[in-house]
């Protein structure tokens, strides 16, 4: 471990921290199509909830019924920047921003199998999370921390035409952060978690599986 002295030096010479990084969500693509398509799978076929009825009312409710099917589903996992003011050797603070999106295809079919509409779907996710950080191993060209972000987070976007914001709480754990390069320039890999809680629960279906790891590029000066 780097002396005392060496370190306060270096806090002294280089407190400010940027990086930049990205972290795969981790969630498979046919998982996510299993999942946005549930609705689809269990509603019942058209023609079985025309059973039995009068020829022009089995008509009309063919021509009535609705079924949405998603495709082309995407999930671009998390992109962040962070900022890192050393304060002590081991504790340091700033802000981690990060944004991830998700988006579908959605064809509309009536019971005719008639397509009555398409949308292309898209969501943002936006978070900007006051972050502590504490170093526990220092060495010359090495670093292990661990950090906790709490803020705010926003989901926005259009989702089959209609438009979507939801404000929430944003958490970002890293529990073991390691950075190796040089005085000035280095690459990190985190592993923790992101999460975001909404006043509307079905907003977290994508958030669990972010930032589990991640990679970053960065500078001290």
């Amino acid at each position: 471990m780097a002396s005392p002295v060496a370190t306060s030096s270096a806090t002294a010479e280089s407190p400010h921290e940027l990086r930049l990084g990205f972290s795969d969500s981790f969630i498979p693509a046919d998982r996510m199509q299993r999942a946005i398509n549930a609705d689809y799978w269990h509603t019942p076929s058209p023609s079985s909830a025309v059973e039995g009825m009068p020829v022009d009312e089995a008509d009309a409710f063919l021509r009535q019924y609705e079924r949405s099917l998603y495709s082309h589903i995407y999930n671009t996992g998390h992109f962040f920047v962070e900022y890192q003011y050393r304060l002590t050797h081991v504790v340091s603070g700033g802000i981690d921003a990060n944004m991830a999106a998700i988006g579908a295809t959605c064809k509309v079919t009536d019971g005719y199998n008639t397509v009555k509409a398409n949308y292309r779907n898209h969501i943002y996710v936006w978070s900007a999370l006051p972050t502590v950080r504490f170093c526990y191993l220092e060495h010359p060209h090495i670093r292990l921390y661990l950090s906790l972000g709490l803020g705010y987070t926003s989901y926005v976007g259009t989702w089959d035409n209609s438009r979507i914001l939801r404000h929430g709480v944003g958490l970002n754990v890293t529990l073991l952060g390691v950075q190796v390069g040089g005085k000035h320039v280095f690459g990190g890999v985190d592993l923790g978690a992101f999460n975001a809680w909404y006043a509307t629960p079905s907003a977290m279906q994508w958030m669990p599986f972010s930032r589990m790891l991640s990679a970053s590029i960065g500078c001290r000066f």
